[in-house]
């Protein structure tokens, strides 16, 4: 049986919207990731009871990589496994958008 158009559009609708929401998902994600290595470069920042309070948030959506960290002349790090998994994210939202086009 051939599905209807109706059946079709409600189909690639939610395909939409779950694609929509991984997406959405994957910008938090990048959000999270960017302030953990904005907060972690600036070390003097990150020493605040508000950027600590925000630091333990963050360092949930950093994956542990195995690769390093490297000092910042502003007495911070800069954090490689944070680095990596923004340009992950910012790359598989792309592809997820590139992708939620073609479900018009």
């Amino acid at each position: 049986m051939k599905p209807t158009d109706d059946e079709g559009n409600r189909v690639r609708f939610v395909l939409r919207l779950l694609l929509t929401v991984v997406m959405d998902l994957l910008i938090v994600a990048a959000v999270l990731l960017f302030a953990h290595i904005i907060l972690g470069f600036f070390g003097s920042v990150a020493s605040t009871a508000l950027a600590t309070r925000v630091t333990r948030v963050t360092v949930l959506a950093v994956p542990h990589l195995g690769l390093r960290t490297i000092p910042t002349p502003y007495r911070g790090v800069f954090d490689f496994n944070a680095g990596a998994a923004l340009g992950v994210a910012l790359v598989a939202e792309w592809v997820l958008a590139f992708f939620r086009r073609f479900l018009r």
